[in-house]
């Protein structure tokens, strides 16, 4: 039988913690080992209890969680997911946190509802990071830093399963006609784009469209702070903005973005949401209506992320002579996206956080 994976709730709340304790302890997959209040005590019970996964408040008395997260991430990294507020600091501070290395948040609404489907979230996102990899962020203050190492992975059997990974390049021949990129991305995406969009040059010649799985407000938060590492301009994408060369788009969150193409010129336009498509924004919606309007080709990435979103539009896209690049699985914090991505046969490249980067720098300076 299978071990549940064992969780450190680290909230100074007592209602949410115990709410939270709660729901994950129904799955009989999961079971929370701890309960700690506040910063300081999660670090204790981190060294004693060994959890698979820890929750962490942000704003907590005595340690906040961004600094407890800090800690951690120096001495005993481990997956780590926040609970973070929907208002526009709660955002900041995720963004922040996201930086220096946790996996992935949820809002504090989502891990209290009694909504089958935000507790079916919950579940999966923590069964889903327990399987990945912690690794330690980067020193990415600076835009002169170099981008942080792709993880290693340590036990014998994910070295030899690295070394049987071969990534491949492409060549400047083919990346010569691309006249757009599109980036899809979920779980773990935050941190790959933080180690990409900030390294590449001002003079990059084509637009940067971003589709990362967030809520609203969000991604606004995470524009702001990919904007201000960047030499590039990046700014949330709004209703009927022009995609211009050299600049770079991040979906809005909460709903759909799609595109029209007149005169030249690539448009957005925020198509009706889809309540079936559980993802807003969809890589699906935003590739495939890219493939519809757009006649030229594009350059589309698709990064670390759990579930499939992504391989039709991808396909489309392919189909109109598009190049397709995913995320290779040993850079990868969840290998699901662009294990659809390889396995649906569509991946012209697999490459590495860093072998991403220097195919887009090697676009730059064609």
């Amino acid at each position: 039988m299978k071990k549940p994976v064992r969780v450190l709730v680290v909230d100074d709340s007592a209602v949410i913690s115990k709410a939270l304790s709660l729901k994950l302890n129904r799955d009989t997959e999961i079971e929370v080992v701890g309960r700690a209040a506040n910063g300081a005590e999660a670090l204790a019970q981190v060294s004693s209890l060994k959890p698979d996964v820890v929750t962490m408040d942000i704003n907590m008395p005595v340690m906040d969680g961004l600094t407890a997260l800090e800690h951690l991430m120096e001495k005993s990294p481990l997956p780590v997911i926040m609970i973070s507020s929907l208002t526009t600091d709660g955002a900041e501070e995720t963004i922040a946190a996201l930086e220096k290395g946790a996996l992935d948040f949820l809002p504090k609404e989502t891990c209290i509802s009694a909504s089958a489907e935000d507790t079916e979230l919950l579940l999966q996102k923590i069964k889903t990071v327990a399987r990945s990899r912690a690794a330690k962020p980067g020193m990415r203050k600076k835009t002169t830093a170099q981008p942080t190492p792709d993880p290693v992975r340590h036990t014998g059997a994910e070295k030899k399963e690295k070394e049987k990974e071969k990534e491949t390049a492409l060549s400047p021949a083919l990346l010569k006609d691309v006249g757009v990129v599109l980036i899809g991305a979920s779980t773990g995406g935050p941190g790959v784009l933080l180690d990409i969009i900030p390294h590449l040059p001002s003079s990059f010649p084509v637009p940067i469209i971003i589709i990362q799985h967030m809520p609203a407000n969000f991604t606004n938060s995470l524009a702001q702070r990919l904007d201000k590492l960047s030499s590039l301009p990046v700014l949330e994408a709004f209703e009927g903005c022009d995609i211009r060369k050299g600049h770079v788009y991040l979906a809005p969150g909460g709903k759909h973005i799609a595109f029209h193409y007149a005169k030249k010129k690539l448009e957005t336009v925020f198509p009706a949401v889809d309540e079936n498509i559980v993802y807003k924004p969809s890589v699906d919606v935003a590739a495939s209506s890219l493939a519809e309007v757009y006649p030229g080709k594009a350059l589309a990435i698709m990064l670390t992320g759990m579930g499939h979103d992504g391989v039709k539009g991808f396909r489309a896209l392919k189909e109109k002579g598009s190049l397709i690049i995913a995320q290779s699985k040993h850079s990868s914090v969840i290998y699901g996206m662009p294990r659809a991505v390889v396995d649906s046969g569509l991946a012209d490249a697999v490459q590495s956080t860093r072998r991403i980067l220097e195919t887009l720098k090697k676009l730059a300076s064609l």
